[in-house]
């Protein structure tokens, strides 16, 4: 039995919000953010969702060690026992002591000590991926749930083959002013118009532009603000040119930009669905900001339609580049 006040670090299932929280809830939360100052620990996703955290000298050619980042708390005798059992100390898991770089006291934190576990972690290394951002296991949830988010696709239809009035959803350079003049109609009209799940990114590289260009991703929860022009078929076609589609199917992935069809909305209150085609870049890696001028540009056109809108900087994972374009008087 364990007698006193005690100082635990918890990285992993036991962090605000993660199922495991519940068996230390109550106790007093002393640091929201520590970490160990010895690099030298494992981190690695155990596939059940919790991590299996491990410190060893042998693990030196294995794998760069790293800090382990969590929660501090001060926990009872009651809890750290509760604790005990739920980590089956000392066989399954061990509680050992370690110094944080936010409190000067030695402070328990359970690492696997199960040697059967930690043998298949070296032998079947491509079972257990490493935690990234190293360490930080609520991050890397974060991450992964990111991921997940881009695993959903828009629909492999092809709306837009055939002849009849194009709806076609704008969202960054390629505003009213430029359709009028690539698809060489001076009295084309547009509407307000939004699409739902998803993101506005950038990526790739414009020489006529200086830097990375947009383009939009599935993104559940998000939204892109744009306007919605209705083209014809002949001028659909003239615009694919200038997006530089694959010139024998315009869906396909062999362009720079290819035709994707989506649903917006558009009316008074964005409330009302409408089938659309949007040009989405085909391979967008990261390589560059894009360039003053061309958030210029984007701004200007989505705001011929909204009120202040802003203009955040991502690439397609996600990951904000830089703080939002708000008018030209950022960046």
């Amino acid at each position: 039995m364990v007698v006193g006040r005690h100082r635990v670090l918890v990285y992993g299932s036991l962090l605000r919000g993660l199922h495991n929280h519940h068996h230390i809830e109550g106790s007093r939360l002393l640091h929201a953010r520590a970490r160990t100052r010895d690099a030298g620990f494992m981190l690695v996703d155990s596939g059940k969702g919790y991590p299996f955290a491990m410190f060893s000298p042998s693990f030196d050619s294995f794998e760069k060690r790293v800090r382990l980042i969590g929660e501090l708390y001060e926990v009872s005798d009651d809890t750290l026992n509760a604790l005990d059992d739920l980590e089956d100390h000392p066989k399954w898991y061990c509680r050992h002591e370690v110094s944080v770089d936010c409190d000067d006291s030695l402070v328990w934190v359970y690492l696997l000590n199960d040697a059967a576990t930690v043998a298949s972690i070296l032998k079947f290394r491509e079972l257990y991926p490493r935690v990234d951002p190293p360490g930080d296991w609520r991050s890397y949830l974060t991450a992964q749930e990111r991921m997940k988010s881009l695993s959903w696709k828009w629909p492999s239809t092809r709306l837009s083959v055939g002849n009849g009035l194009h709806p076609v959803f704008s969202y960054g350079s390629n505003g009213l002013k430029q359709l009028r003049a690539r698809v060489r109609n001076p009295n084309l009209t547009a509407v307000k118009a939004l699409l739902p799940d998803a993101e506005r990114s950038f990526g790739g590289w414009s020489d006529r532009w200086g830097g990375g260009v947009a383009t939009v991703v599935p993104r559940r929860g998000k939204q892109v603000q744009g306007s919605l022009a209705f083209l014809t078929a002949a001028e659909l076609a003239a615009l694919d040119t200038f997006e530089r589609t694959d010139p024998k199917d315009p869906y396909s992935t062999n362009g720079v930009y290819r035709r994707q069809d989506v649903t917006v909305l558009v009316g008074d209150k964005l409330q009302t669905p409408q089938e659309a085609v949007v040009y989405v870049m085909t391979d967008a890696p990261w390589h560059a900001p894009p360039s003053r001028a061309y958030l210029e540009a984007c701004y200007t056109n989505v705001a011929d339609f909204w009120q202040n809108p802003s203009i955040e900087v991502r690439d397609v994972t996600g990951k904000e580049m830089q703080q939002p374009f708000i008018g030209k008087s950022n960046l």
